[in-house]
């Protein structure tokens, strides 16, 4: 007569093709949580490097519009400080000025509904926004925007380049 049933090497077998099973599939969706965050957290950054470039770009034109009544007032006021040597700043959404980079300040979020990041009022975020504006050629500026941020331990960039032209 013959015995049917899983010996104990079967079950072992068995055992073991599950837990690697296992292992592996917790390791996948370990790695996809990870991801997912990373890609938000990025995703985040790219808006706010589009956001600086946006607001260098606002007090350009604001100089545009004020030159009507104001001959005196040039094209890059507020954007450059003379010198050739490229400068770093940051700034707020909703403020026409540029102020000193500062590699201590984070950038703030603000309750929702607005949800606008600045550096006045919010939560404290893990983001910080670096603006950098070169000068060194006429009627050019070439702004740099570097977002950097820490997550899971590691250290994240992105960065945004445009250049803006006096065509006015």
């Amino acid at each position: 007569m013959k015995k049917s049933g899983f010996t104990a090497i079967e079950a072992i077998i068995a055992i073991f093709v599950l837990t690697v099973a296992v292992i592996g599939a917790y390791s996948s969706f370990s790695r996809i949580a990870i991801s997912t965050s990373v890609l938000s957290s990025r995703l985040i950054a790219s808006y706010l490097a589009k956001e600086g470039i946006e607001i260098v770009r606002n007090i350009r034109d604001t100089n545009w519009l004020e030159r009507i009544n104001d001959p005196a007032i040039i094209w890059n006021d507020g954007l450059t400080d003379g010198d050739p040597q490229p400068d770093d700043y940051q700034a707020d959404y909703d403020d026409t000025t540029l102020f000193p980079y500062n590699p201590d300040d984070f950038l703030m979020i603000e309750a929702l509904p607005s949800g606008f990041y600045g550096y006045n009022r919010g939560t404290q975020t893990k983001f910080q926004r670096k603006i950098t504006i070169d000068d060194s050629t006429a009627d050019v500026l070439k702004v740099t925007v570097n977002v950097d941020w820490q997550e899971k331990g590691e250290s994240y960039n992105f960065s945004a380049e445009e250049y803006l032209y006096n065509w006015y």
